[in-house]
């Protein structure tokens, strides 16, 4: 809990909502998704042995970078 002497007013600028794309509407679980590294659901994992140099790789070809969870010490191209 928070004493009024503890809150200050926010003197800054928020986002207007008529500034705010509103074609197509989603879910705040959809925007974190769209906003992580990993996507919404888990992690993406590849297990190559050679480098994830093309499309094959699981990663690369959905555009992440490979990460700890994937093929463990093998040399890698897409870090």
């Amino acid at each position: 809990m928070y004493t009024r002497s503890q809150i200050d007013p926010c003197k800054e600028s928020f986002v207007d909502l008529e500034s705010v794309k509103t074609e197509k509407e989603i879910t705040l679980r959809e925007a974190a998704g769209f906003n992580s590294v990993t996507g919404s659901q888990g992690y993406r994992r590849c297990s190559c042995k050679l480098k994830c140099r093309t499309n094959k790789c699981i990663c690369r070809s959905a555009g992440i970078l490979c990460n700890s969870k994937c093929h463990n010490s093998m040399p890698c191209e897409n870090k």
